[in-house]
């Protein structure tokens, strides 16, 4: 997607609106992505199968696909249980008028002959009350910082139909930061962006090409599935880096790390990424200004991520701390993620 190369990009809401057709086809665009998650859903129905669990007609695996979108996590489940001649319950849940008359098709069509056995369902997964508790979640709710299109908002809403000892797919997943001189993508941060709407204070995503590293990426903060314990959900890091050069820092690149079942995994990390992965860019978090930093200088910054379940919304606020002391940003804050 060269075409986007550091141009940037506000991020999706996909709790306040419905994705396009265009959006899902991207998305669905990424087969090593969906190869994961069914090498994930194997190994997590193997381990359910050691419980005596879908064995039997009457004791089917129940597995509830959430944020299913047209259906790609369902197929791959259902590929998964079929692969291992396991009897199976799939509960497919989405929102969006769209994703929901994909599906149905698909009932018709791909899924027939398992169709008795596949339940779509359109609802908000924070408010589904099923009859029955589910052995598996499964969902690809990640943005590009991890947590930014609030998959911990919105499993732990959901993990309520979880057994007890069921299992979650994802597991965990970590976001990362990395201070990055990107002088074009600063540029077009302060030259498109309406006055009013502060984009520099706005986490956004981009196809970074054109920018230098700074000093090497650290972990910010992660998340864990399912979190019964009901930690929150609010997080705040403050991260030391050293300069490896003169450079003008501009701001920081965001990556992630998830780790969907065992040992399977996806990253966007700039030295270790994915080979093949395509549906994520890097998130980037702007300064309010440039700061020129010299070899061996010490870069400390903080960010934080917040949560109000009274006005509905999630944000991040960062400052640089060294060394400049910047103001904290969007800390009233100017950009949010609506939940």
């Amino acid at each position: 997607m060269r075409h986007l190369a550091d141009l940037p990009i506000r991020p999706l809401q996909p709790l306040r609106d419905h994705l396009t057709q265009e959006i899902y086809c991207v998305f669905e665009g990424d087969p090593i992505k969906y190869k994961l998650y069914r090498d994930a859903s194997v190994m997590a129905l193997q381990d359910l199968q050691k419980k005596g669990r879908g064995l039997a007609r009457a004791n089917p695996v129940v597995a509830m696909v959430v944020g299913a979108g047209r259906g790609p996590l369902v197929t791959q489940f259902i590929d998964a249980a079929v692969s291992l001649g396991m009897f199976f319950k799939v509960y497919a849940l989405d929102k969006n008028p769209i994703a929901i008359s994909a599906m149905t098709l698909k009932l018709q069509s791909q899924w027939k002959p398992h169709a008795t056995s596949i339940h779509v369902v359109q609802c908000d997964m924070r408010v589904f009350r099923p009859k029955e508790k589910a052995d598996l979640l499964i969902s690809e709710l990640l943005g590009s910082f991890g947590c930014n299109e609030l998959s911990p908002e919105c499993l732990d809403g959901a993990q309520h139909y979880l057994k007890p000892d069921g299992i979650s797919i994802p597991a965990s997943y970590s976001n990362f930061v990395q201070p990055v001189m990107a002088i074009n993508l600063y540029e077009d941060l302060l030259t498109y962006a309406p006055p009013q709407r502060k984009q520099i204070d706005e986490l956004v995503l981009v196809d970074l090409r054109a920018f230098v590293e700074v000093a090497p990426y650290q972990e910010a903060f992660g998340f864990h599935h399912p979190n019964f314990a009901e930690h929150s959900n609010v997080r705040d890091c403050k991260l030391t880096f050293e300069a490896d050069n003169d450079y003008r820092l501009t701001g920081f690149a965001g990556y992630f790390n998830l780790v969907l079942y065992g040992d399977i995994s996806m990253n966007i990390l700039p030295d270790k990424q994915t080979v093949g992965l395509t549906s994520w860019f890097p998130a980037f978090f702007g300064l309010s200004r440039p700061v020129d930093v010299k070899k061996g200088d010490r870069i400390v910054f903080q960010i934080g991520r917040r949560v109000s379940e009274e006005n509905r919304r999630v944000w991040y606020v960062w400052a640089l701390l060294e060394p400049e002391v910047l103001p904290l940003q969007n800390a009233q804050p100017t950009h949010w993620i609506s939940m």
